[in-house]
C-alpha cells in the first residue's frame, strides 16, 4: 500500500538574506507563535488544496506518524544538497539527534529533487531542522508516513 505524502512549502522572499537553522514542528512549541517561530520572511504552507500547516502540526499532535521516506525539491538546485536533522525529544527529557543528507535516487532523473530514507517520529516533540534556505528560493518537503498512529493502529 503506497501513502500519500504530507507536504510542505518553504518561500524565502528575501532577495539576499540566506536563514539557518530553521525550525519546522515541534508543534508542542510553535503551535501559537507568530509565523510558527519561522523568520517573518519565510512563508511556511501546504501546496495540498484545503489543507494547512497549522492543521499539519495539530495532526502531530494527536495522531503522530512514523516516516519512512522524505523527498526534497526546490526551484534552486544549491538547495536540495542542504543538510536538515530531525531532533526528538521525550517529555522525560531525552533528546536524540538524527543528521540527513539527502541523495539523488537512483530511480529517477530530476536534478532538482534529493531523497532521504531516514525512518523517524514525527510527533508534537519532533523538530525538522533545515541548515538553510537560501535567498529567493522555494523548497517543498514531501513527507511520506509509513504508519500512522490511531486509536485502532499504535505505533
Amino acid at each position: 500500500m503506497s501513502s500519500q505524502p504530507y507536504i510542505i512549502q518553504l518561500k524565502n522572499t528575501s532577495l539576499t538574506t540566506t536563514y539557518s537553522d530553521i525550525v519546522l514542528f515541534d508543534s508542542f512549541n510553535t503551535m501559537n507563535e507568530a509565523n510558527f517561530g519561522i523568520p517573518t520572511d519565510i512563508e511556511v504552507s501546504s501546496p495540498i488544496s484545503g489543507v494547512t500547516y497549522r492543521q499539519l502540526l495539530f495532526q502531530t499532535l494527536n495522531m503522530p506518524f512514523m516516516v519512512g521516506l522524505t523527498y526534497l525539491t526546490s526551484t534552486l538546485s544549491a538547495q536540495i544538497s542542504e543538510t536538515f536533522n530531525i531532533k526528538a525529544v521525550d517529555a522525560n527529557g531525552n533528546q536524540q539527534v538524527i543528521p540527513c543528507s539527502p541523495i539523488k535516487s537512483q530511480y529517477q532523473e530530476q536534478n532538482k529533487v534529493l531523497q532521504t530514507s531516514q525512518g523517524y517520529l514525527l510527533n508534537g516533540y519532533t523538530s525538522y531542522i533545515l541548515s538553510k534556505l537560501l535567498p529567493n528560493c522555494t523548497a517543498k518537503i514531501y513527507i511520506y508516513p509509513s504508519k500512522i498512529s490511531s486509536f485502532s493502529n499504535a505505533l
